[in-house]
């Protein structure tokens, strides 16, 4: 998934006085336009029809919205913390003075702002508690997600865009 780095970046800049104006490539959907097909989806809601890929020896397929709300609204709603050994290499190789005890005022304010929460048992089904218990067995930590969504019915189509307007997208 996506971060919502540019709503969240516009609406810090407005809070503080400036005026702000942001630009999507690609028209606004409604939730009546969103119809859960994930083939009329992909032509409206990604860009290249979701065949975006990275440069480089190994090419990856990079999903991007084209639409109001960015990629945030194809994304599935995944929200997590940078990890800490991530951060602990910014500081080493870019001397970025940062830890997660740090950031955490930040990223539990964002949270809090885009309503980010554990995704329920019922939610994630059962493929999710398979993995989660096979973490466990093997001593890793496992948990179910966490994502922007309030009231997700768990119909499993976020990529194609949500039709009851539970994801959180921008």
């Amino acid at each position: 998934g996506t971060v919502t780095g540019g709503a969240i970046a516009a609406k810090e800049l407005a809070e503080g006085g400036l005026k702000v104006v942001m630009l999507e490539d690609g028209r606004h959907f409604t939730t009546d336009d969103l119809n859960a097909r994930p083939h009329a989806m992909m032509a409206g809601l990604y860009r290249d029809a979701g065949q975006t890929i990275t440069l480089g020896n190994a090419p990856i397929v990079l999903p991007q919205g084209r639409a109001v709300g960015g990629t945030t609204i194809i994304n599935s709603g995944t929200c997590f913390r940078t990890p800490a050994n991530v951060l602990q290499s910014w500081q080493r190789d870019f001397g970025v003075d940062v830890s997660a005890a740090s950031l955490d005022p930040f990223f539990r304010r964002v949270e809090r702002e885009i309503n980010v929460a554990q995704v329920p048992a019922d939610i994630a089904g059962n493929n999710a508690r398979i993995v989660r218990d096979a973490a466990e067995s093997l001593g890793w930590s496992g948990d179910y997600i966490f994502r922007n969504a309030r009231g997700c019915v768990g119909s499993g189509v976020c990529p194609s865009g949500c039709p009851t307007s539970a994801k959180q997208h921008t």
